[in-house]
């Protein structure tokens, strides 16, 4: 199934909320300062489900539920997996196959980096497409 990148503009848009919290994208400096490192955040083997490349997002069943399933994209400089809950989303930034940056929304549209290095910029992107993950597709 294609998703415009218009519909996930919640998901993942830069930051443009009118009235952040403290410590999102949105505040006073205007910058998304990453939370921790991508190997501090998810360790060596991955304790907290992080796909630390884009092929094991491409096989992971575990971005298919609960809630929506995971959602692939070409934005920027960027190949980006989105898994979206309810009010709730984690975005995946893969840049040469691995992972650079986890911004999480909860609640939408608030964002914060998570994970990244300090200097991430989260791109726009509205106009990109996405697709179903194919993992979440197949029949198990």
């Amino acid at each position: 199934m294609r998703v415009p990148g218009l519909v996930l503009v919640s998901l993942m848009a830069a930051c443009t909320a009118d009235s952040p919290p403290p410590g999102t994208c949105d505040d006073a400096a205007g910058d998304c300062v990453c939370s921790a490192t991508i190997a501090k955040y998810c360790g060596d083997s991955s304790p907290t489900g992080c796909p630390l490349t884009l092929a094991d997002a491409r096989q992971s069943r575990a971005l298919c539920g609960p809630g929506f399933p995971a959602v692939l994209g070409r934005c920027g400089d960027y190949d980006v997996v989105s898994k979206g809950e309810i009010d709730t989303s984690a975005t995946y930034f893969y840049r040469n196959e691995k992972l650079v940056a986890i911004v999480a929304r909860a609640p939408i549209p608030f964002a914060r980096c998570v994970a990244g290095p300090a200097d991430f910029v989260v791109p726009d992107c509205s106009e990109a497409t996405f697709d179903t993950l194919p993992v979440c597709t197949d029949t198990p």
